[in-house]
């Protein structure tokens, strides 16, 4: 559901975009035991902010990331994006 849901935000109104960001950007969707549905979350919510579907700006942009902020400590390792020379030793 969420892969439909990432494909038809561009033809959203604004009104149903700041609904579906409401309901995806809670720590029940960003913090999910699922990693798949940790990481469609959180495509969801790019989708939304590069299409243009949420008016954030200012205070409002200021509020979007402290709530990102306060349910980012339960991201899994499996939703997170590492770069592949992270922690490599060096000899």
């Amino acid at each position: 559901m969420l892969d439909l849901l990432i494909v038809f935000v561009p033809y959203l109104p604004p009104t149903q975009s700041t609904s579906l960001f409401n309901a995806i950007a809670t720590p029940a969707m960003l913090e999910h035991s699922d990693a798949t549905v940790q990481k469609k979350s959180y495509r969801l919510l790019k989708r939304l902010l590069e299409n243009g579907k949420l008016n954030v700006e200012g205070k409002e942009l200021e509020t979007f990331v402290e709530k990102l902020n306060a349910v980012g400590g339960g991201v899994g390792p499996g939703a997170q994006r590492v770069c592949p020379f992270q922690h490599v030793p060096i000899n």
